[in-house]
């Protein structure tokens, strides 16, 4: 791939999983389960920050890198499976507690889910160390090869 298709790729992934991961799947999760999802502007704002957060920071030194790396599209690609595993989590950890509760019109005791909050708080990093390890892993197979 070209130098312009890898930024592209990067800066594709910054914009567009935030906008798949919160907005479509929100109001997919919003539709299954017969609510309308709330769009209040800050939580919005802080969800399509956090998901975005790690692949932005992934697309600025891929933008700046003089040549073209399988290794920032093998990093793109593992942080865009495990932000959808984490988020996936979350929608379905949501889908649960309205089954099993919500939906039968009964209230538990309880609210948040914190284990899922605080892993949610996490994911940049989450997702960020599995960027930077599948880039790493990319850049000593490919310096192996090379030397090999």
């Amino acid at each position: 791939m070209q130098r312009s298709g890898q930024i592209a790729f990067l800066w594709g992934l910054a914009v567009g999983m935030p906008l798949l991961l919160v907005v479509v799947a929100g109001e997919l999760f919003g539709w299954l389960t017969a609510r309308h999802r709330p769009y209040e502007g800050d939580v919005l704002l802080w969800q399509l920050a956090v998901t975005a957060l790690p692949f932005v920071v992934l697309a600025v030194p891929g933008t700046l890198v003089a040549r073209a790396s399988r290794s920032w599209m093998a990093a793109g690609i593992a942080g865009a499976v495990m932000a959808c595993a984490l988020w996936g989590y979350y929608y379905v950890n949501g889908y649960r507690y309205w089954r099993d509760h919500l939906a039968r019109g009964t209230r538990p005791g309880g609210g948040v889910d914190f284990g899922v909050a605080f892993l949610m708080l996490a994911s940049p990093v989450l997702v960020g160390l599995t960027m930077a390890a599948a880039h790493r892993f990319i850049t000593v197979r490919q310096g192996s090869v090379k030397r090999g």
